[in-house]
């Protein structure tokens, strides 16, 4: 978006200069959330190589959890490990990561210099409204794959589904530009 305010010219010269030529833009910017893999981190296909294998979803819990902390993002309850030869159910992609939405504003006056010259004042914000955008988390549940520990399946990763990385915060910066 970009509006440039009147120029305030009927008012006289020294209201056209400073309530003129003043020009607002913004650029808002939405993204989807992005597909994720969920890795059980235990090889239950019985192969030899490193397989990345996905676990088994658990119907009826919630996949996502809603709660006061929004850095809690995946719910490990929603997951189990897969029997020994099996795959998961659990299809690739099907998890999907936090949305990312962005306002960028800025403000800027223009004065003429003679017919030839320009003279711009900028000040810009990206992230105006300091809104968090997580883009990262734990995507391997690490369960306990040893079939002779008392505790095969559970979780070993305490920080599984916790958002971790975040975008950039509010940054401000002012400029002058000279223009011939």
């Amino acid at each position: 978006m970009v509006y440039v305010l009147p120029t305030f010219a009927r008012w006289g010269s020294a209201a056209s200069r400073i309530l003129g030529d003043w020009q607002l833009n913004a650029i808002y910017s939405f993204f989807g959330a992005t597909p994720v893999d969920v890795l059980s981190g235990v090889n239950t296909y019985g192969t030899d190589g490193n397989v990345n294998p996905r676990p088994n979803l658990v119907q009826g819990v919630p996949i996502y959890v809603n709660g006061p902390d929004k850095t809690l993002w995946l719910n490990p309850a929603a997951f189990a490990l897969p029997g020994v030869g099996q795959l998961g159910s659990l299809g690739k992609g099907s998890i999907r990561g936090k949305p990312i939405n962005n306002m960028d504003f800025s403000i800027n006056k223009n004065w003429r210099v003679k017919e030839r010259y320009g003279i711009q004042f900028r000040a810009e914000m990206f992230n105006a409204f300091n809104h968090p955008n997580f883009n990262g988390f734990q995507n391997a549940i690490n369960f306990q794959g040893d079939i002779t520990k008392p505790n095969f399946g559970t979780v070993t990763n305490g920080s599984f589904g916790t958002l971790s990385n975040v975008q950039s915060h509010r940054e401000i910066q002012f400029g002058f530009k000279f223009t011939f």
